[in-house]
């Protein structure tokens, strides 16, 4: 999302990926055989330039559904929101499904959830459960 935000700053379409899956995979790769610490580093790295690119932009581009075309009618802070919190959670999630916690899951994405929605109440189902994963009322705390 970063790439984007810079685009738009500047008023030009930004690079688009054609297969997402193909790019995860090409991401996954290139940060394989890091340390786990070395991975931190660069998604707090990453993290605090999406905060700061975010910060810089103007409330009006943020909001208005029409400003960037490429952006199909969504405001860009829904993909802001999707890139800097919905999906990161999602990969959470479905690491705690794949340990066993399915219970823990489905409260962190349940409470994300009504979390989106009271930002938006058109956010419902912006973040899904991982599969096999069933909805409970969000009573978590963070671990």
């Amino acid at each position: 999302m970063g790439q984007r935000l810079v685009a738009a700053k500047r008023n030009e379409m930004p690079p688009t990926y054609d297969d997402v899956d193909e790019a995860s995979a090409e991401i996954f790769e290139q940060y394989r055989n890091q340390s786990w610490a070395d991975v931190l580093k660069q998604l707090e790295r990453a993290y605090s330039e999406l905060v700061e690119q975010t910060q810089a932009m103007a409330e009006g581009d943020l909001v208005d559904a029409e400003r960037f075309p490429w952006r199909d009618g969504r405001p860009l802070w829904r993909g802001i929101v999707g890139s800097g919190y919905s999906h990161p959670l999602q990969h959470l999630a479905q690491l705690y499904v794949e340990r066993g916690e399915r219970d823990y899951a489905t409260q962190m994405q349940e409470t994300a959830t009504e979390l989106l929605a009271s930002l938006n109440p058109f956010a419902r189902g912006w973040t899904r459960p991982p599969l096999g994963v069933r909805w409970q009322p969000p009573a978590w705390t963070p671990r």
